[in-house]
């Protein structure tokens, strides 16, 4: 299974790449810096720093790698082969990473679901219109799934260790998240910490 991840900053890894990981998904990150991307396909991981008062978790998310968002082609590719799409960009970014994923659905061959890790009441809907958008009219949008997700963590911060050359997130240990399942398409994805709801 293959998850498409728009978004590596501190809730895109510090969060959702990490569960999907864990969940048996390989992940692709879209990101619009060169040196994230240049990382992440160098070192192909990274490291999550859960703490809870005096405890502490340290999980290396290994096997992911980087697609810069000015290379279209590939991200299309990678939109349109993907099992499940998630952006993690903030609201403000959702209008730019839009027209990626209208790409990729024009060349997909079957359903898919993505996720909108935006903490938005309206998060689902919201991407859906902007995606709509860039696509014909009758472009059969009931073929996709677009849900509004709300997030448990908090991912306080992002540094380079030195020592272990490790791009590392803060951030607490919640790992559940709330998806709006009034949206979702069959199959339904399986990730670590996902509760789905009809009362989003």
């Amino acid at each position: 299974m293959k998850a498409v991840v728009f978004g590596p900053g501190r809730i895109g890894c510090g969060f959702v790449g990490q569960l999907l990981k864990a969940s048996g998904y390989q992940v692709v990150f879209v990101a619009r810096s060169p040196e994230m991307v240049e990382y992440l396909n160098r070192v192909g991981s990274y490291r999550v720093r859960l703490v809870d008062g005096m405890e502490e978790e340290e999980i290396i998310v290994q096997g992911v790698s980087g697609v810069l968002n000015t290379d279209s082609d590939l991200v299309t590719r990678e939109v349109a082969d993907a099992d499940l799409i998630a952006t993690a960009v903030g609201a403000g970014n959702l209008p730019d990473a839009a027209p990626f994923i209208s790409n990729g659905l024009r060349r997909r061959n079957g359903p898919v679901n993505i996720l909108a890790f935006e903490n938005l009441s309206h998060g689902g809907p919201y991407l859906r219109d902007l995606v709509r958008e860039n696509l014909p009219a009758e472009f059969p949008m009931e073929h996709f799934g677009f849900s509004g997700v709300v997030i448990s963590r908090a991912v306080a911060k992002r540094w380079m260790d030195p020592k272990s050359g490790l791009i590392t997130f803060l951030g607490d240990p919640p790992e559940q998240f709330i998806v709006d399942g009034r949206s979702l398409l069959e199959p339904l994805p399986r990730i670590r910490g996902m509760k789905i709801t009809d009362d989003f």
